[in-house]
């Protein structure tokens, strides 16, 4: 029965998981106009451009409309591509094309190479944002394009999202308290009854793009069970157990998140009752897959399900752990 209860626990999560994925939205429209050059040739500037559409197309963010196309289409109004050097102009252009952002870049030469490039964001009428790199001579060049529109890629990944998502990549520390219920397995599942667990977990978001982070995570879990016996004086077994180790979370929406941590860890087990009192220090690791939902701000509840394994001498115990928690991020 209770192998049911925990099949059921993480069919649950996965199940509201897939409910609250979103439908994809549609790329955006960008228009790559050519580089200005300051102190350097215009056939650096335009292959530095050229070089910058080829990266930016490989990240997979935008659908860039082609040069040939825009000239065509410039051609015809009477604009020219070189001529436009300020947001109004590239408003003016990408409404032309119907694009969604216009891109307008510079290339400069003072003792190294700068490249900078703006978003021009054509329905607002205004610079969304700016990201510029350096390369110290010819041959750096390339890599600090793919940097460049690298970096650009993970601005763009990030405008596309709801402000609730947003936050959720910003707010970088977390808090969360988890209340389970602990069923025991292999061995151990022939010895004590099922018990009850406690744990309080931080985290920090080391690495986010778009709906996804890299988190760092570390905490404590009490776990507790007493002998599958109906002696009058039952013994008890105690774990206390310190985590750290690392997460995975992905943002469905702005309140729906699933999170998966892979922690090792060092606890202290204790067997006590009667004229028993044995202690024993040893290693463990946690695999933990939790579904959240936000519901104000960083605040959230939490559906969870873990699996948990100390490594015995004698023989290594394992348990289901499964339960909610509630959180909050800063």
């Amino acid at each position: 029965m209770m192998k049911n209860v925990k099949i059921n626990l993480f069919a649950i999560i996965i199940l509201l998981a897939l409910m609250a994925l979103p439908v994809s939205a549609a790329k955006k429209r960008v228009a790559i106009l050519d580089f200005k050059a300051e102190n350097t040739s215009n056939t650096y500037a335009r292959a530095v451009r050229n070089l910058f559409e080829v990266a930016l197309h490989k990240t997979g963010t935008v659908d860039i409309l082609e040069r040939n196309q825009i000239e065509t289409i410039l051609r015809e109004q009477g604009f020219s591509m070189t001529g436009c050097t300020d947001e109004s102009c590239a408003v003016q252009i990408g409404k032309l094309l119907s694009a969604d952002m216009v891109v307008m870049g510079n290339l400069n030469k003072l003792g190294q190479y700068a490249i900078t490039v703006k978003f021009v964001d054509v329905g607002k009428g205004a610079i969304m944002f700016a990201e510029s790199e350096q390369a110290q001579n010819d041959n750096a060049l390339k890599s600090a394009v793919d940097r460049l529109a690298n970096n650009v890629a993970e601005k763009i990944r990030e405008s596309s999202l709801p402000e609730g998502q947003r936050n959720m990549l910003r707010r970088r520390i977390g808090l969360s308290f988890r209340g389970d219920y602990a069923q025991p397995a292999g061995d151990f599942s022939d010895v004590v009854k099922p018990g009850y667990s406690g744990g309080l977990f931080g985290e920090y978001m080391v690495w986010g793009s778009g709906k996804s982070g890299i988190l760092g995570v570390a905490g404590a879990t009490y776990l507790s069970h007493d002998e599958d016996t109906d002696a009058s004086e039952p013994k008890e077994l105690s774990l206390y157990c310190g985590w750290g180790g690392a997460g995975y979370r992905y943002a469905f929406s702005e309140r729906f998140a699933l999170q998966l941590n892979v922690l090792g860890g060092y606890g202290q087990t204790k067997v006590t009752g009667g004229d028993v009192n044995i202690t024993s220090n040893d290693s463990g690791l946690m695999g933990d897959l939790e579904f959240r939902y936000i519901f104000y701000k960083g605040l959230y509840v939490s559906l969870h399900g873990s699996y948990m394994r100390i490594f015995y001498t004698g023989g290594d115990y394992s348990g289901y752990l499964g339960g909610l928690g509630v959180g909050a991020n800063f």
